[in-house]
């Protein structure tokens, strides 16, 4: 369930915009600013498309079609002519030529208007003889069937040309002048068109060629800056916002299910590693929501500066964005749980958002390698310093990767230095947002990181200075314990902070009841006024008190589980023989004289137990030896062994002589020999080493003393 919904929530922050901005310009109005593409996208321009098809048609030609009247018209025109002419010289009678010319007009124009004959023209037809008129009249037929034989179409251009070819045809016949100019021009007037132009096969003809442009494709890049500021924005600009959906913005549905269908997959394949790998995380609900709620809030914060303040970042801009958002979760991943699987988580968020926005593979290099150094540094920490050096870490390896990675593609030194300043930002931004995120989860998810370690460490916290006050020999206990045990931890490789801090608190229910341990003590001992039974109820609450004081001042699981096993189901033994005297041979009474446990669960606490009993037997020793610091430590451990206390962690033979050797060592510096001064001895009248047997039991060895809690540690 928990996965499912964590794809939905990821496709809906991928897949719509977090600040989404709607161009409403319209065509005619100036752009304010640059607008630039936030996404690549294909589309088909219908402006585009349009103009293509409408200029295909311009260029088809007119259609025509076979005029078939156009020879008989013409002839019957040049018959027409060629009557009027001859009737307006039969009747001519004594009129003068003048007059004659203009009765010749006006028969023309009633029998062929479009026939304008010039009065050189009409002086010839009126002088000529019946016989000349009837064989110009036949020239003038000849030379018009010639020319209609020709195809002559109904526009200006190509009836001119058949006018010239009438006009080459009359001065082959080499006519005199008077004749010739009648000929042309009743030719000329009397040629028509034989090819009229065909308005419906035209317009066919013109939607056909349309019909066959094929619709034309655009492709806006992403990060192209479409439109200039200052530009007019034109019908083609309008149709682009259209394609980009910044005038309607909308979902996808086929994109939508696409990406659902990637991120599906991909938390499959993460839940798939966890639960081979990682069996503790998967089983875990909170973790598990923990990790959903890095994921989402890495993908929540590159969605939100993307869009931050409604400026769209380039896609260089983007990639070098992603550097904060990538090396953060990794950051937290780290420290809240474990460096795998924040190694797992950066890996796959790089990806994501490699494909989810299309940045380029050298942006998913730059933050991978980030990652790492992040979760190298995090690893590492030791005190708040650490965060600027965490910050240095990762800003180094980014910064060499993006000179390194952009001159291999070509960058310019200012796209270089522009990256630089971008990488150092995502550093240092990482840093102090994984400082923010840390105080955020830690508690809410019953987690402990090295940071809030390192803030239980500080001696000055109220619990801690209330163990000093109010039982100041266990508080020095607690000090000595915290340093052996974060010897050992460190010398087995396990978490040499946790096991210092649990040391520092796993006696804290001793406030509580203070006058009853030893290393708080005068010189009564209140026991001695106590049955054992009772003794043994006052020993083994400081179990429980501790949990009470760890519950009010809200102190980690982590660190609790220092309070309840440092002492796992060991037996009480000084209590139970004083109890049974020997007479227990059966062991029936030892579980009365058990504390409840549990048992040490991790490396961690079995060394803090190892190092609390270690700590009191140490005190019990004289004249400390390496080696007889040695023989007491493994006589400690194998008693451990013989009792079943490591049964439930995973500590390693190897392990345990790894720390016996650190315990030794840091033993030797702390108990090494003192100058005797003057007049002062110590209780065997040798050099003092700083102890004081006169507490032990008469006899016990200091194993005996750790065990059955005589001399500083009385609950060991």
């Amino acid at each position: 369930m928990l996965g499912a919904l964590l794809a939905l929530l990821l496709t809906v922050l991928m897949a719509t915009r977090v600040m989404p901005d709607k161009v409403t310009l319209q065509i005619g109005q100036t752009a304010p600013d640059d607008i630039r593409a936030e996404r690549s996208v294909r589309y088909i321009s219908h402006v585009a498309t349009r103009q293509a098809r409408e200029s295909a048609a311009e260029r088809v030609p007119a259609q025509y079609v076979d005029d078939s009247r156009a020879l008989s018209t013409a002839t019957d025109s040049v018959s027409a002519v060629f009557l009027a002419l001859r009737n307006s010289r039969s009747a001519g009678g004594s009129y003068n030529i003048a007059k004659r010319i203009a009765d010749a007009r006006t028969r023309l124009e009633l029998a062929a208007p479009s026939a304008t004959l010039s009065d050189t023209a009409i002086r010839t037809a009126l002088r000529s003889s019946d016989s000349t008129l009837e064989d110009l009249e036949q020239r003038t037929l000849q030379v018009v069937r010639q020319v209609m034989e020709t195809d002559i179409r109904d526009d200006n251009a190509n009836l001119n040309l058949g006018r010239k070819k009438a006009a080459g045809l009359v001065a082959a016949m080499r006519l005199f002048p008077g004749p010739a100019a009648l000929v042309d021009e009743v030719a000329r007037a009397c040629i028509r068109p034989n090819r009229v132009q065909s308005p419906l096969r035209t317009e066919q003809a013109r939607e056909a060629a349309s019909a066959g442009v094929a619709p034309v494709e655009r492709t806006i890049q992403r990060d192209e800056v479409f439109v200039r500021k200052g530009a007019v924005i034109s019908e083609e600009d309008v149709e682009k916002f259209e394609a980009l959906g910044l005038q309607r913005p909308g979902l996808d549905f086929g994109r939508l299910a696409a990406l659902f269908l990637f991120l599906g997959i991909v938390l499959f394949a993460v839940s798939s590693y966890l639960r081979l790998y990682e069996p503790e995380v998967y089983a875990d609900p909170s973790k598990l929501l923990l990790l959903s709620l890095l994921v989402a809030i890495s993908v929540s914060g590159l969605k939100i500066g993307n869009s931050m303040l409604g400026v769209q970042l380039s896609t260089a801009q983007l990639g070098y964005l992603s550097i904060l958002w990538i090396v953060l979760p990794a950051l937290l991943a780290a420290a809240l749980l474990n460096p795998s699987i924040a190694f797992l988580l950066s890996a796959l968020l790089s990806i994501t958002a490699g494909v989810t926005w299309e940045l380029e593979p050298r942006f998913i290099a730059i933050a991978t390698v980030g990652a790492l150094a992040a979760i190298y540094g995090v690893s590492r920490i030791r005190d708040r310093g650490d965060l600027l050096r965490i910050a240095g870490l990762v800003a180094a390896a980014t910064v060499s990767l993006v000179w390194i990675l952009g001159k291999l593609a070509g960058d310019s030194t200012s796209q270089l230095l522009m990256g630089t300043w971008w990488t150092l930002g995502s550093g240092l931004g990482a840093a102090v947002l994984f400082w923010i995120g840390v105080a955020l989860f830690e508690r809410p998810f019953g987690l402990v990181t090295h940071i809030g370690l390192l803030e239980l460490c500080d001696l000055n916290r109220e619990l801690l200075r209330r163990l000093q006050w109010e039982a100041p020999g266990t508080y020095h206990h607690c000090l000595g314990v915290a340093n052996l045990a974060e010897a050992g931890a460190e010398a087995i490789g396990a978490d040499g902070l946790l096991v210092r801090v649990a040391a520092y608190y796993h006696d804290i229910g001793k406030i509580r009841r203070p006058q009853y341990f030893v290393e708080n003590q005068d010189a009564d001992n209140v026991h001695d006024h106590l049955s054992p039974s009772l003794s043994k109820v006052a020993i083994t609450a400081h179990v429980r008190d501790g949990l009470e004081l760890a519950r009010q001042y809200r102190l980690p699981p982590q660190v609790t589980a220092g309070i309840t096993q440092h002492h796992g189901t060991s037996l009480i033994s000084f209590f139970y023989h004083q109890a049974t005297g020997g007479e227990d041979q059966n062991g029936d009474l030892q579980q009365q004289f058990r504390y409840e446990g549990p048992k040490p669960q991790t490396r961690e606490m079995a060394i803090l137990m190892i190092a609390d009993s270690v700590e009191a037997a140490s005190r019990a020793t004289s004249k400390p030896t390496p080696q007889k610091l040695e023989q007491v430590i493994d006589d400690i451990i194998q008693a451990k062994l013989n009792d079943g206390q490591f049964d439930e962690c995973d500590l390693t033979f190897r392990d345990i002589v790894l720390a016996r050797d650190a315990f030794v060592r840091v033993l030797v510096s702390m108990l090494h020999s003192r100058i005797v001064y003057p007049g002062q001895t110590d209780t065997d009248g040798d050099q003092t080493n700083g102890t004081d047997d006169t507490q032990n039991e008469a006899g016990a060895s200091p194993v005996e003393v750790a065990e059955r809690g005589v001399g500083p540690h009385t609950d060991s």
